[in-house]
């Protein structure tokens, strides 16, 4: 298909707007997720990996998006330049300073890409899902906790949480959060930031679910983050922490099974005309 701009908005230039490649619902388009990738990866190459979910049976009716950081020089590389969705200064992810700049501006265009789904595509907030892997969870987790709208869900694959301290919006606490790391990450560890994930859940008031992979499997079907709307509009959000035995900093297709799982859960579709096809915009 031929390559689409990304639209243009009130508070965004258009030519600030990072690229994105999509993959159009293959059904009737009810839903949509926006998945970031992470420091120095590309939509482009991120999207190969990606197949578990985009061509999952129970997401046809999911649209997928998946933005491209802007190119810039990394402080905690060297000043080597790559893709990043903000300056790294270092990889001490408990104690390091951060680019708070950047990271809002990443948040603006995350959110920039929801408002186009509600008011262009007409997918309520609700309907949408966002998540990401390592630096594209981080910017997708404070998109979340700093939303002034609902959210139909949050997954944070192998991530950390930034500006830790700010102040989290009232519509974070009902924002069901699925969170994958792989006990084998030697980038992020996952004692510290399952350790932190726990503090993020006290701090938004949610229960904090634990399972290991792939020895407490039926866990996930347990998980009351799996309930529909309705019911969490009643009863709230979740933090369910997942891990992966061996996993390192990277998905693996039992995971991305899992994620699939999780948002055909929180996004269900109805049957609907068939669509195929990837685009730029």
């Amino acid at each position: 298909m031929d390559a689409t701009s990304t639209p243009q908005s009130n508070d965004i230039d258009k030519k600030a707007l990072p690229e994105c490649i999509v993959f159009p619902a293959r059904k009737e388009h009810t839903a949509t997720v926006i998945i970031s990738h992470g420091l120095g990866d590309t939509a482009k190459n991120f999207g190969r990996f990606l197949r578990e979910l985009k061509d999952h049976s129970d997401l046809g009716h999911v649209k997928f998006i998946l933005p491209s950081a802007p190119v810039m020089s990394v402080t905690g590389m060297q000043g080597r330049v790559m893709p990043s969705w903000a300056d790294v200064y270092s990889f001490d992810y408990i104690n390091r300073q951060e680019d708070e700049d950047g990271l809002m501006r990443a948040v603006s265009w995350i959110k920039h890409l929801i408002r186009i789904e509600e008011t262009e595509h007409n997918i309520p907030s609700k309907r949408i899902i966002i998540g990401g892997l390592s630096q594209g969870g981080s910017i997708s987790i404070l998109t979340a906790i700093t939303t002034e709208k609902p959210l139909g869900g949050l997954f944070a694959l192998s991530t950390y949480v930034p500006l830790r301290r700010k102040i989290l919006t009232p519509h974070a606490k009902n924002i069901p959060i699925l969170w994958c790391h792989g006990t084998g990450d030697q980038l992020v560890s996952i004692d510290d930031w399952k350790q932190l994930a726990q503090t993020l859940a006290q701090q938004l008031s949610v229960p904090f679910i634990t399972s290991d992979y792939p020895n407490d499997f039926p866990a996930m079907d347990q998980d009351t983050s799996f309930k529909n709307d309705d019911d969490m509009q009643n009863d709230g959000g979740r933090l369910h922490f997942r891990s992966y035995e061996g996993m390192g900093h990277t998905i693996v297709n039992e995971e991305l099974v899992e994620v699939a799982a999780w948002i055909s859960r929180r996004i269900p579709g109805e049957p609907g005309p068939s669509k195929a096809g990837c685009l730029l915009c």
